[in-house]
């Protein structure tokens, strides 16, 4: 069956249709426009047919119980989160009653024997310091395989997992960490630590104002030191005769006095300058 396409639509109204190159001219009629409308109803059906193709609900139930959430299942199957929240009901009544059957379960322990595992756990937590209302427990589980129980909390600013294997058919359990064998008191030595959890951006404190530092008190003197000081004599002032550096020393005549042998005299400064000399005893009295 050959194909045409449509063209356009001359002056008269008419379709003009292509096919193999040449031009055919399709009349408008009432029995054209009724097959038009027919054959948009046979491709809305078609349309609506594909998108009322059943859903994979055990495949949805599956990454439900592996831990997917409705957005990432949405997003690979290409389906809207509201179909899937209706499957996801049964599947959390499920992981619910997983947890349940963990805990009222019991533990064969190395030298005391079964005790209840949620006794055990219970016990740990309260070493650790930490409520049960603050323990957030999850499920998952793979296939037919068995169901992974996770309890999350914080302690010390550290993000506690502990994870265990849990066999719905022999109740067998198995710790898959560290924190797992220290809450069922496998572990007797130091708590476990977990990585640290991301710390909020908290404002940083307040500077602390110095106090000002307070000077302390002289001690008092005495009475014998009073009493020393009253009797100390007071200063008194002291007449002192300045001299001036630049000002010469006046000369001194030396002289002998009579009858005694004496050294012959210094000469001063006007006999030096202006040829004087020192008289000598002899000279006097002759004179």
């Amino acid at each position: 069956m050959r194909k045409a396409d449509f063209d356009h639509v001359d002056e008269e109204g008419n379709l003009v249709l292509s096919l193999d190159g040449a031009q055919v001219v399709l009349e408008a009629s009432e029995q054209l426009e009724d097959a038009l409308l027919a054959s948009r109803k046979i491709k809305a059906q078609a349309a609506a047919q594909k998108r009322l193709t059943p859903l994979p609900i055990s495949r949805i139930q599956s990454m439900l119980r592996a831990g997917k959430t409705s957005g990432e299942i949405a997003e690979e199957l290409q389906v809207g989160e509201g179909l899937i929240s209706k499957i996801a009901g049964p599947v959390e009544n499920e992981k619910r009653a997983a947890i349940q059957q963990f805990l009222s379960g019991s533990y064969q322990k190395a030298h005391i024997g079964k005790e209840g595992v949620s006794e055990i756990i219970s016990r740990a937590l309260s070493r650790l310091g930490v409520k049960k209302n603050a323990v957030h427990w999850t499920a998952s589980r793979r296939g037919r395989g068995p169901w992974t129980v996770t309890a999350e909390f914080d302690r010390d600013q550290n993000r506690w997992a502990p994870s265990w294997s849990w066999d719905g058919q022999d109740n067998s359990i198995s710790p898959l960490n560290e924190e797992a064998k220290y809450l069922l008191e496998e572990e007797s030595g130091p708590v476990p630590a977990p990585e640290p959890a991301k710390k909020s951006a908290l404002p940083p404190l307040p500077a602390q104002k110095k106090l000002p530092v307070q000077k302390e008190a002289a001690p008092e003197p005495s009475n014998a030191s009073k009493a020393a000081l009253q009797e100390e004599p007071e200063a008194k002032e002291v007449e002192t005769e300045l001299v001036d550096p630049d000002q010469k020393p006046k000369p001194r005549i030396a002289f002998q006095p009579k009858g005694k042998m004496q050294r012959k005299g210094v000469p001063s400064w006007d006999d030096i300058l202006f040829g004087g000399g020192v008289t000598s005893p002899q000279q006097s009295e002759e004179s």
